[in-house]
């Protein structure tokens, strides 16, 4: 039967949008354009919250590495627009700094005419703690005396990155005086080694020994340098903790007899390089033996008689130096090797050594040669560099300097004012360079570690010498010393 229903007419219109096109609003005029740039509105919003995301993790990461580099033994603390007087070390205890441990500077004074090791806090001059070496000698408390007493920690205890445990000290009633223009010595009649834990004081052996001229201290021994009857210098090597004796030698003095007799000799001298021991009897006259006692013939330069690294710095062949470290193969390099002040791990085993117009690296622990950069690094006495997040920071005649550690290369050079280069140093986020006038330290460069930006120069005393010492400074003239900070 037929249908009574009317068919209506459909049209199909090929449309992605499902949506009734008489209800949709989007169909109303200028709609649509409106909604797309809704859709896309919050792309901008979203990217620009990322990238400050990104930001914000980028400087916390640099800001944990550059307190880690903060922390490293070496680093200094942020010095600011100035460095004031912390404090003044009594002069009249003639204090002779030694190293910086845990906060506190332990140094060798003269109290009450009795030879002491002290630590001082740092930053206040607060006495921790003190320590007598010995008994009193009356002399000392004369102008002009100056005591034979010695203390340093063992060798390569304070290599970079590293404090010394212990600091040992052989006191004596020996010293030397002027008279006129002619120093003039006398001998010891007792002497004593005494070794002190370096962060409580507290007293770790205490012996007697037969009366020494100089000393020498090892990693594990002390060698006792003294003269003997027949006109010899004698040396003995005993046990730092028990006094046990490891072995002896005696060997011809230099010093001519006249001297020896009317007490103008000076000699010997005793101190510890590339793991032994090296005597001068005169300056020119030379003779050095291993830890374990055997005897060598050391050829070794003028500079070297002023190394307080405990490097035995010599002659090697072509006109290069041979430098022996305790614990570590021998490098043969061009040039000095330089001071690393700080290092945090991040170039294992790199040396540099500067040469007339050029740096070259090596690999300190296989003598392997690494790199040659066409820039000469320069320092007071020697080279000062510092190893952060794999670059190397030094500095030349005219301008601090970032050399990518493993290749080389020059990342960024940064001019610098006229003067004479001294340590380069970090706080952490900041490279620190000392520099001078006339034998002086007289401003502080602080540039940014990562981009060589100058931030500021700090003024330093005009009369004075200025070292790092701990994570403040020294401060040296002829009235004493002072701590910077």
């Amino acid at each position: 039967m037929p249908s009574d229903q009317r068919l209506t007419p459909v049209r199909l219109v090929d449309d992605a949008d499902p949506v009734d096109p008489v209800e949709s609003p989007s169909r109303r005029p200028g709609r649509r354009p409106a909604r797309r740039l809704l859709r896309w509105a919050w792309v901008p919003v979203v990217v620009a919250a990322a990238l400050v995301g990104v930001q914000v993790l980028l400087d916390a990461r640099a800001d944990a590495a550059d307190a880690a580099i903060a922390a490293l033994p070496g680093a200094v603390a942020d010095v600011g627009d100035e460095l004031t007087t912390l404090w003044v070390a009594d002069p009249a205890e003639q204090p002779a700094p030694l190293v910086a441990v845990d906060g506190g500077v332990l140094a060798l004074v003269r109290r009450d005419a009795t030879p002491t090791l002290t630590s001082r806090d740092l930053d206040t001059g607060e006495e921790r703690w003190a320590v007598p070496l010995g008994d009193a000698v009356p002399d000392l408390a004369q102008q002009g005396v100056y005591g034979l007493t010695r203390c340093s920690p063992p060798a390569g205890s304070t290599e970079t990155g590293s404090l010394p445990d212990v600091v040992v000290c052989v006191a004596s009633d020996g010293y030397q005086h002027l008279e006129g223009d002619q120093l003039h010595e006398q001998p010891a009649t007792w002497s004593r080694v005494t070794v002190v834990d370096a962060r409580d004081g507290t007293v770790r052996a205490r012996h007697d020994v037969d009366p020494v001229r100089s000393t020498a201290v090892l990693e594990d021994r002390t060698v006792l340098v003294r003269r003997d009857a027949e006109g010899g210098v004698e040396l003995v090597a005993v046990d730092t903790m028990s006094g046990e004796e490891r072995w002896r030698h005696v060997v011809p003095d230099a010093a001519p007899a006249a001297q020896r007799r009317d007490g103008t000799a000076s000699g010997p001298v005793a101190w510890s390089a590339g793991g032994g021991v090296v005597v001068a009897l005169t300056r020119q006259h030379l003779v050095g033996f291993t830890a374990a006692g055997e005897s060598f013939s050391p050829d070794v330069l003028d500079d070297a008689l002023t190394s307080v690294d405990g490097w035995l710095v010599s002659r090697a062949e072509g006109g290069l130096r041979r430098v022996a470290r305790a614990g570590l193969p021998d490098l043969v390099v061009p040039g000095d090797l330089a001071r690393r002040t700080v290092d945090d791990g991040s170039a294992p085993g790199l040396e540099v050594s500067p040469e007339a117009t050029r740096t070259s690296a090596w690999d300190g622990r296989t003598g392997a040669a690494r790199w040659t950069a066409d820039v000469r690094l320069v320092g007071a006495t020697r080279a000062s560099v510092l190893v952060a997040e794999g670059r190397l920071h030094g500095v030349t005649e005219d301008a601090a300097v970032a050399l990518d550690a493993a290749t080389g290369e020059v990342l960024w050079s940064t001019p610098l004012p006229p003067g004479d280069r001294g340590a380069v140093l970090t706080d952490g986020p900041h490279v620190l360079v000392l520099s001078g006038t006339d034998g002086g330290t007289d401003a502080i460069a602080v540039l940014d570690r990562r981009t060589g930006a100058m931030v500021r120069q700090v003024a330093l005393p005009a009369d004075a010498v200025v070292w790092p010492l701990g994570d403040v400074f020294l401060a040296t003239s002829p009235e004493g010393y002072r701590v910077l900070g």
